[in-house]
C-alpha cells in the first residue's frame, strides 16, 4: 500500500491561484498520510489515515471537515467513511452552543474525531475505519472530500483524488487447522522373531557339522550371536527355533532332499548340544534342491547363456532332467558350479522369543537403546507423555510405524502425526496401508480412520470427498470430526473469496 502525503495548506493556496488573501487565513498546517486501504481475510475493507494537525490549522471561527470517500468512476457506487472535524476556538464554542439549544448533537451521526486546535500545540489523529467489503469496491478509488467552513457561513468545497486502489491480501489459500484422532493400541503378545541363513560347508556326501571346516566357524557364529544376545539380555525367553535346509541342484534330486534335511538336523543337534536347549523348541524341515533360489541368482547374474538357463529352469523337465540340460551348456555349467551353486547350500533359521513387559520408567530407558523390545502400547505411552507439538512426540510415532509397519493402529497414528505436521500426502499413504487391516467390529478405529482420512483430504482441498468421511466420524461421536467440518466450511468460504479476488484482479 503506497503512502499518500498531503500538505493541505499548499493545496488550498494553489487552487486559489496563489492568492495571498487565502494564505493569510491559515497560521498552521495539516499533514495527512494514507497508511492503509486493503481487505482483511475476514472480508473487511480497512482504511487507515494519520492526521498531524499543527498549531492553529484553522483560525478561531473556522472548521475543517474531512470525509474519506470510496467511489467508482461512474458514480454509481460510493461509500463515505466517518469524518474528522477540526474546529477553531470560537467555532467549537458556537457548535457546542448550537448543539445544546437544538439537540442536534444527539440526532447527527458523530464524527470519527473532533479536534479543537490551539496555539503552540499539535494533535496526532490515528484514523482507522472498517466496512464490509462489497464486490464493486474492487474497481473503486479513494478520494478525500473536504469542507472548510469560515465566518459568516462561507463554505469552500474541495475534492482530492488520492488515487489509491484497494490492496487485496496475497492470494494465499487458508490452511485448515485439522483435528486428528489417535488410537490407543490394543494388547499384544510381545513375541519377536529373528531370521538368518548360514552357508555351512560339509564334506562331500557328509552331513556332520565341523565347526573348523572352511568358513563354518564364521557362519555358526551368526546364529550363536542371536541366541547369545537373547539369553544374555535376560528380558527374553526363546520359545521356538525353526531350521530349514537347502541343497544345490547338482546331483540326484532325491539324494539332495535327504542331504538337505540331514544337514538341517545336524545344525539342530549342534545348537542343542551347545546350549542344552530342550528338544521341544526345535522344528526342522528341508526344501531339497533350491530351484527358486537358483532362478533368482541367475536372473541377477551376467551369465552368457542366462536366458537359455532361465528357460531350462522354468521348463517342464524333472529336477534331474533340468540338471542334465544345464550340464549340456558347457562353460556356463562350470560357472554355475563355481559361482552360484555354493550360495544354494544353506540352512535358514528363525529364532522366536518372548519379551517381558516393562513399567513406564523401564520403557523410557529401553526406548533409548533398544526400542524394538517395546510393545506398541509401551511406545505409545511414551509418545503421548511428550507435548503434542514436540519433535520427540512425532519421532516416537514415526518409530512405532517403523517397528509395526503393517499394524492399522500404527498407521492411523502415524497419519495423525503427519497431518499435524502438514504432510497430507504421507498421511494418505499410511491410511491406504491401514484401510484393509481394520477389523470390521472395531468402530473406534474405523471412526478414527474416517476422521483422519477426511482431514487429509481437507488439507488437500478435496472438500467434496472429505465431507462424507467427516460426517461419518461425527455421527460416530468424534468431536474432532465436528471441528473438521467447521474447518471445511471455512475452507469453502475461503475458496469462494479467493475466486472472487482473482476475478477482480483479472
Amino acid at each position: 500500500m503506497r503512502k499518500f502525503y498531503l500538505l493541505l495548506v499548499s493545496l488550498f493556496v494553489s487552487l486559489a491561484g496563489g492568492s495571498g488573501t487565502l494564505r493569510a487565513q491559515f497560521r498552521g498546517d495539516i499533514r495527512m498520510t494514507c497508511k492503509r486501504l486493503d481487505v482483511d481475510r475476514d472480508d473487511s475493507l480497512r482504511l487507515e489515515f494519520e492526521f498531524l494537525i499543527r498549531n492553529r490549522a484553522v483560525n478561531t471561527c473556522q472548521s475543517w471537515t474531512f470525509v474519506p470517500e470510496l467511489s467508482t468512476a461512474d458514480g454509481k457506487h460510493f461509500r463515505y467513511f466517518p469524518r474528522v472535524v477540526i474546529n477553531g476556538r470560537n467555532r467549537r464554542r458556537m457548535t457546542d452552543r448550537r448543539n445544546r439549544l437544538t439537540r442536534r448533537f444527539w440526532s447527527e451521526e458523530q464524527p470519527y474525531q473532533t479536534v479543537n486546535v490551539a496555539d503552540e500545540e499539535q494533535t496526532l489523529v490515528d484514523y482507522a475505519a472498517a466496512v464490509p467489503y462489497e464486490e464493486w469496491m474492487g474497481g473503486a478509488s479513494l478520494k478525500l472530500q473536504e469542507v472548510l467552513a469560515s465566518c459568516g457561513g462561507k463554505r469552500q468545497l474541495l475534492t482530492v483524488a488520492l488515487g489509491d486502489r484497494i490492496a487485496f491480501p496475497a492470494l494465499e489459500p487458508y490452511v485448515p487447522q485439522v483435528s486428528v484422532v489417535y488410537c490407543e493400541p490394543g494388547p499384544e503378545s510381545k513375541q519377536r522373531l529373528v531370521k538368518g541363513e548360514a552357508f555351512l560347508d560339509f564334506q562331500v556326501g557328509r552331513s556332520a557339522i565341523l565347526p573348523d571346516f572352511r568358513h563354518n566357524g564364521e557362519e555358526l557364529g551368526k546364529i550363536r550371536a542371536v541366541i547369545d544376545r537373547i539369553r544374555r539380555d535376560g528380558d527374553g525367553e526363546i520359545t521356538d527355533i525353526f531350521i530349514e535346509g537347502y541343497a544345490s541342484p547338482d546331483g540326484n534330486a532325491e539324494r539332495n532332499a535327504g542331504l538337505s534335511l540331514a544337514r538341517a538336523k545336524a545344525l539342530k543337534d549342534y545348537l542343542q548340544r551347545a546350549y542344552a536347549l530342550p528338544e521341544g523348541i526345535f522344528r526342522v524341515s528341508s526344501v531339497g534342491e533350491d530351484w527358486s533360489g537358483l532362478r533368482q541368482l541367475v536372473e541377477e547374474s551376467d551369465l552368457p547363456d542366462r536366458e537359455r538357463v532361465l528357460r531350462i529352469i522354468d521348463g517342464p523337465l524333472t529336477p534331474d532332467g533340468k540338471e542334465q540340460a544345464l550340464r549340456a551348456t558347457g562353460r556356463t555349467w562350470q560357472r554355475l558350479l563355481t559361482d552360484i551353486f555354493p550360495q544354494l547350500r544353506h540352512v535358514d533359521y528363525q529364532v522366536r522369543y518372548d519379551l517381558r513387559d516393562y513399567t513406564f520408567e523401564e520403557s523410557l530407558s529401553v526406548a533409548e537403546h533398544a526400542p524394538e523390545k517395546l510393545s506398541q502400547m509401551e511406545l505409545y505411552r511414551i509418545a503421548v507423555s511428550y507435548a503434542s507439538d514436540s519433535a520427540r512426540y512425532h519421532g516416537f510415532f514415526d518409530r512405532i510405524l517403523e517397528l509395526y509397519p503393517d499394524d492399522p493402529a500404527a498407521n492411523i497414528n502415524a497419519a495423525a502425526s503427519l497431518l499435524q505436521r502438514g504432510d497430507a500426502a504421507a498421511a494418505e499413504r499410511c491410511l491406504d496401508h491401514a484401510a484393509g487391516a481394520i477389523a470390521a467390529p472395531d468402530a473406534a478405529m474405523a471412526s478414527a480412520f474416517a476422521n483422519n482420512r477426511g482431514a487429509a483430504l481437507l488439507l488437500e482441498n478435496r472438500l467434496d470427498e472429505a465431507e462424507p468421511l467427516l460426517r461419518r466420524a461425527a455421527d460416530a461421536g468424534r468431536a474432532e470430526a465436528r471441528r473438521n467440518l467447521e474447518e471445511l466450511e471455512r475452507k469453502r468460504g475461503d475458496n469462494a473469496r479467493l475466486e472472487r479476488y482473482r476475478n477482480i484482479s483479472q
